[in-house]
């Protein structure tokens, strides 16, 4: 039987080991006018509260986070438009001072070597910000290859450079931190300007995830995790890819960074995330693979009967031009066509309109014709937009009032919406805009 000094003892231990687990923040606000500061952490960009509190006297708040908590970055609010970021990790206590009209710039830390590290280093983001838009700012003034654009663009290469080697040599001297993983997070490779921008793309691609510890689960309690995630999407981008080609450099992309020292927990954040951006975005196969993923292994991506899918068979149809010509898409003449279905009310169409005029004009001699499709139910303004941008092609209407055969066998859920075919009417490509098309009809015609 257990003495009543033993189960003191007990007690006691367990009491010291949970105090120890715990993370006390002791937050001194000068000059406050709000009683009341709240707690927040990061989920990617959105926060989730998590606790507020009083203050104790004037300008003195604690919180005190409970044993398991999560660690990551946490925003205080400590009044209306009054509000900062500090790290929590693992340790006992944060103690941390700011002056309430300029809680950010003012903030010094008494007691917490991440926030020590993590302060240092959003400090140096500052001023980069501020360097780099004073630059930029005066590049916009000058015309690319003049001399004084090639002397800011030096001048910017090295303030980036600097920079990224000032905050990498910071996070190196502390790699135990958690503070240290946050810095190479959000650090970007930097390229010499002497470089051109699929050069320095490739090399960006290469370095994208050095340094960067996908196996911490804490990094999914920031707000740099998914930037960096969709940085390295935008990366995949390349104008010299048709629709299809940039849908497998997508696939590819993501493969090789799910096949990266990957935690579950972080895989799962950028599948959810990918999964959202990509969501209704065209680019069918991605959709798939994402809706297919499954960690660590990957599944085979499944084909859905939505819509018209690369290798189909368009269907025929019969149609009215501009002109009064009675035509059918199997009639007209020529190696390729594109099939575009549009609006005059869709900002979108309208941007893209005059590109793809370009791109016609360009190949229309080559054997390459446009169906262009409005589905508007005023023809006037069908006839004005086709005069202003001299869209000299094939011109149709087909009024979307929810009796169109046309519109519901070509899946136009949305304008504008592509098909190129070739002169047996099959689907070898549905391009989300005019660039896709001309990488599309420049692999066609072998140029």
């Amino acid at each position: 039987m257990k003495t009543k000094a033993s189960i003191l003892l007990l007690i006691l231990t367990w009491a010291s080991h949970s105090l120890l687990a715990q993370t006390n923040i002791h937050i001194t606000v000068e000059q406050s006018f709000s009683p009341l500061a709240k707690l927040y952490i990061y989920h990617g960009e959105k926060t989730v509260f998590v606790d507020s509190t009083w203050q104790k006297s004037q300008g003195e708040f604690f919180f005190s986070l409970p044993q398991y908590h999560q660690e990551g970055v946490y925003k205080v609010v400590v009044g209306k438009n009054a509000a900062f970021d500090i790290l929590i990790a693992n340790e006992p206590s944060v103690k941390v001072k700011t002056v309430v009209f300029a809680p950010e710039d003012s903030l010094k830390v008494i007691e917490s070597e991440e926030n020590k590290v993590f302060q240092a280093f959003v400090k140096q983001k500052k001023r980069y910000k501020q360097q780099t838009w004073h630059i930029n700012s005066l590049l916009d003034f000058y015309s690319e290859g003049s001399m004084f654009h090639s002397v800011l663009s030096a001048e910017k290469y090295r303030v980036e450079n600097t920079y990224a080697e000032e905050v990498k040599t910071l996070a190196s001297a502390n790699r135990s931190l958690l503070a240290s993983k946050l810095i190479f997070l959000d650090v970007t490779p930097v390229t010499p300007p002497i470089l051109d921008n699929s050069q320095a793309k490739a090399t960006k691609l290469q370095q994208w995830w050095d340094n960067i510890d996908l196996t911490d689960n804490r990094l999914t309690s920031t707000a740099s995790l998914l930037s960096r995630l969709w940085g390295y999407a935008e990366l995949l981008m390349n104008d010299e890819l048709d629709k299809e080609q940039q849908d497998s450099a997508f696939i590819a992309g993501i493969a090789a960074l799910f096949n990266k020292d990957i935690s579950h927990e972080v895989a799962t954040t950028f599948r959810e995330s990918l999964k959202d951006g990509f969501y209704d975005s065209g680019y069918l196969q991605t959709e798939h693979y994402l809706n297919g993923v499954n960690f660590p292994e990957i599944t085979p991506m499944e084909r859905t009967a939505d819509g018209l899918w690369v290798g189909d068979t368009a269907p025929n149809f019969k149609f009215q031009s501009l002109k009064g010509d009675r035509l059918k898409l199997s009639k007209v003449s020529a190696k390729y066509k594109l099939i575009m279905f549009w609006s005059s009310w869709c900002p979108h169409c309208i941007e893209e309109l005059p590109l793809v005029v370009k791109v016609y004009e360009k190949y229309k001699d080559k054997g390459f014709e446009v169906i262009a499709i409005n589905i508007d139910e005023e023809r006037s303004l069908w006839e004005k937009v086709i005069k202003e941008h001299n869209a000299h092609w094939i011109n149709a209407i087909e009024p979307d009032d929810g009796n169109s055969k046309l519109l519901k066998i070509y899946h136009v859920d949305e304008t504008p919406k592509f098909y190129m075919l070739n002169d047996k009417l099959q689907v070898i490509s549905k391009p989300s805009n005019a660039k896709q098309i001309e990488a599309k009809l420049k692999r066609v015609f072998k140029e």
